[in-house]
């Protein structure tokens, strides 16, 4: 199951009703919408106080496993920092939609392959690659 949050006791609450449900969760940190934006949640967390996401991933990765989805930052090593804060939070897994918030329907642009990178060669849990694929060729 996929939530989105800006609240850890909140995500840790709906992680407790959820949890018995499914093998795990994830936390929607990627999301680059009109009403992710308006309530604060998604990638727009991003350039928020980390310390916001890190409570959020703690309080429900003390529950059950916690998958996370983020959008890259124009720098690789913020993107870097950002996953590894993910990491260090309590992340299971991490998902990266290689693409920055503002690549979005018409702006959409080729995901970055070397963001994607430099992250699964920075931490140590899985890392899954998401957006924007559409050709075999590297």
């Amino acid at each position: 199951m996929q939530l989105a949050a800006n609240n850890a006791t909140l995500f840790e609450a709906a992680v407790k009703i959820l949890s018995p449900y499914c093998d795990g969760l994830d936390l929607n940190l990627g999301c680059p919408q009109h009403i992710a934006r308006k309530g604060g949640y998604g990638a727009f967390l991003m350039n928020s106080d980390w310390s916001i996401i890190s409570s959020i991933i703690s309080a429900g990765a003390a529950h059950a496993p916690i998958t996370v989805k983020i959008r890259v930052f124009e720098s690789i090593a913020k993107t870097v920092e950002y996953a590894r804060e993910i990491e260090r939070s309590g992340a299971s897994a991490l998902t990266v939609h290689g693409r920055r918030i503002d690549q979005k329907k018409a702006e959409t642009g080729i995901a970055s392959w070397s963001h994607i990178l430099a992250v699964k060669a920075a931490v140590d849990i899985p890392v899954i690659s998401n957006g924007n694929i559409r050709y075999f060729e590297g």
